[in-house]
């Protein structure tokens, strides 16, 4: 079974799971028109589509190289790319690279921002010949290319691969430092979960598993990061419409928000995967539905509203404005909106101001219309008619997108420059120790804040200093949840000190767990919690000064 391709093994091992029902009752009605791309499904497999260079690449069966898959008695599976036109792809699919495409499987695939490296999932091969695993059988593993401007080239696998192992569905961050992808490995939730890995120089960390919140005793894959750090995802072990389903979780700060289902017509009774966007209202998705042309198809979605990973909430008790970046596709905070009474129109009235969700509830009005002037500094100023049966008789969510303007830096005079801060020293290596958490808590301690400061004030006024921040939790938990949880510890601390005005590209941080104890406290020892508290601290080590 190892042999199939990524989507075929893991499709088989959904079906052989129970499903349990989902209902959307009491959320918002988002109104998405949803149709299958005739001009590139045929009666084979068309899924997992990306966008790269203004054209859609696409994982098929159609081209049918050689002989089919022993294990499942398809065809191989490559990489498609078709050109766009108003949006949509036009034309006839071709090969995308002969330099990617061999006779085994290659995709799904995910591109770097830059387009000079793209991330995907092949068999485990050397020179296009299979390489078994301990078993006899071929794993799946992810590789990496190089772009030059013509070929793709410098192709090979990642260095967090093991042979006995699958690793598939890469989705690389928009930043470039961490991989997203789907693997069975051993220690995870169920049979496949959603891992990440971090770029360590021209490798690359070994896997962290993503944790309960994402992962179920289901499977999880097809994971997709746009930038606005909304994880989007396909699983059968949430609650859900069908087989398989998509979801979206933010996990963009420190707190994730709530795992949500896209909700039908995007999911369905059927298998529903591989998403990607063109913006944040619209994009592309694979499906096997009744309907379509063959086995897998793809269809464009076009969405009312954006779909930022808050988007299927409750409907709110009053009416509600939530404002979103149209680029990024993040709420927006601190927006000021002034409600004018149609039949006055020299009077602005009733002033308001979005709170952190992006979000300004209002009282009801159903007797008049309303202008709205919406003003956030760094966005155009709008002015848009609210009319009174937009709202209706219930309340509902009104969302609206804000078009940011570009900063353009002033002119500094030689008057005008500041006198730079006095360097303050700061040692080679220090250590936070007996930092207490709560179970799963990752906030940053308030008995280490000012010491916290000191480090800021010293980061600022040695701007060429950087600093590995070292992350380490006590033996109790398993190995995997406490290196997920001790990443999130240094990444609080990391955005901690931001806030303090720090750079971001001067922090580097580094999850160890309970790889690293100071005592004998391991997995099996009894210790005192006094001992336990020693392995759980905080390293700072000045890289660079």
């Amino acid at each position: 079974m190892s042999q199939r391709f990524p989507y075929l093994l893991f499709l088989f091992i959904f079906l052989a799971m129970g499903i349990t029902g989902f209902s959307q009752s009491g959320e918002v009605e988002n109104r998405i028109n949803i149709f299958p791309l005739q001009s590139l499904n045929s009666e084979e497999r068309e899924f997992s589509p990306v966008l790269f260079q203004g054209k859609l690449v696409f994982v098929t069966s159609q081209l049918k190289m050689g002989l089919p898959d022993p294990v499942s008695d398809e065809a191989y599976y490559d990489l498609l790319v078709a050109d766009m036109k108003k949006g949509l792809p036009s034309g006839k699919s071709k090969n995308f690279s002969v330099d990617i495409n061999t006779p085994l499987h290659e995709g799904p695939c995910s591109f770097s921002t830059d387009g000079k490296k793209i991330f995907f999932t092949r068999s485990n091969q050397l020179n296009g010949a299979p390489i078994l695993d301990e078993e006899g059988k071929i794993q799946l593993q992810i590789y990496e290319a190089s772009f030059n401007g013509t070929n793709w080239g410098n192709v090979k696998p990642l260095s967090f691969n093991k042979g006995n192992d699958s690793y598939m569905h890469p989705s690389i961050s928009p930043d470039g430092e961490k991989l997203y992808f789907a693997s069975n490995k051993s220690g995870g939730y169920g049979g496949f979960d959603i891992y990440f890995a971090e770029k360590d120089g021209d490798n690359w960390s070994e896997p962290i598993n993503m944790g309960p919140e994402i992962n179920s005793n289901g499977n999880e894959g097809f994971p997709y990061m746009p930038p606005n750090g909304v994880l989007f995802f396909a699983s059968n072990g949430h609650k859900g419409l069908g087989a398989i389903d998509l979801f979206m979780i933010d996990i963009s700060s420190n707190r994730w928000g709530d795992l949500l289902n896209l909700g039908a017509p995007i999911n369905s009774s059927s298998d529903d995967f591989g998403i990607t966007l063109k913006d944040y209202s619209s994009g592309f998705f694979s499906t096997n539905r009744e309907g379509g042309r063959g086995k897998d198809d793809i269809y464009a979605f076009e969405s009312e509203f954006p779909l930022t990973g808050i988007l299927l909430q409750k409907k709110p008790a009053v009416p509600q404005l939530q404002f979103f970046d149209q680029r990024l596709g993040s709420p927006v905070e601190e927006v000021q909106v002034n409600f004018l009474n149609v039949e006055n129109m020299d009077k602005w009235d009733q002033v308001y101001t979005s709170n952190s969700n992006g979000i300004i509830q209002f009282q009801p009005f159903f007797d008049e219309d309303r202008w709205l002037k919406i003003q956030k500094t760094g966005y155009r100023t709008q002015e848009i008619l609210l009319e009174k049966q937009t709202l209706g008789q219930e309340p509902r969510s009104i969302f609206i997108l804000l078009d940011s303007i570009p900063s353009v830096s002033p002119a500094i005079t030689l008057q005008e420059l500041p006198t730079p801060p006095p360097v303050v020293d700061i040692p080679k290596s220090f250590t936070l120790d007996n930092l207490y958490y709560p179970y799963n808590d990752y906030n940053v301690p308030a008995n280490q804040k000012e010491k916290l400061k000191e480090l800021a004030l010293a980061l600022k006024s040695n701007a060429s200093m950087r600093v590995k921040i070292s992350a380490h939790t006590d033996s109790r938990g398993s190995f995997e949840y406490n290196k997920g949880l001790s990443l999130r510890r240094a990444t609080a601390i990391q955005q901690f000190l931001i806030l303090q005005g720090v750079a971001e590209f001067q922090l580097k941080v580094f999850g160890f767990g309970e790889s690293q104890p100071r005592n004998r406290c391991v997995d099996g020892v009894t210790c005192p919690e006094s001992d336990h508290a020693f392995n759980r601290r905080v390293e700072f080590t000045v890289l660079e000064n």
